[in-house]
């Protein structure tokens, strides 16, 4: 009985593992610096019914975008979010490789809406960098 129990602790903990692990960033290749004005209102959310918003972040497009992201881009971005790293980094060596095998497909967004508006345009900078830096080659 005693060792079921111990499985299932071990077992809990990594789900919590991984749902602690939604948020990620390494600035490796991609800096903060401000995009020029027309690649940030690509980033910006489109007017919702309920907010009418214009600038507000959609947390649904980085989510797609950042799990469209190859690995080692996708670490980059997360890391230079320190909301995100920190999630991650909670979690030591197994969490990032618990988010290696599922950032593609984890739901990312509960974690993007957790951060305040100047991040989400951080983040959306970061991406859009990245995807320009792949583009480049």
């Amino acid at each position: 009985m005693r060792n079921w129990k111990t499985k299932e602790r071990v077992a809990c903990g990594l789900l919590l593992a991984m749902t602690a692990l939604t948020t990620v960033a390494n600035a490796e290749n991609v800096s903060a610096e401000p995009l020029p004005a027309v690649e940030h209102e690509r980033a910006i959310e489109k007017p919702t019914e309920n907010t009418g918003n214009k600038t507000a972040l959609n947390s649904e497009q980085l989510e797609r975008s950042l799990q469209q992201l190859d690995w080692p881009k996708f670490k980059s971005v997360i890391e230079a979010i320190p909301k995100l790293k920190a999630d991650v980094d909670a979690y030591g060596a197994l969490g990032w490789q618990i988010v290696r095998g599922n950032y593609q497909s984890y739901s990312w967004r509960k974690n993007i809406d957790k951060l305040d508006e100047a991040q989400k345009a951080q983040l959306a900078a970061l991406i859009e960098k990245s995807k320009s830096v792949s583009k480049e080659k």
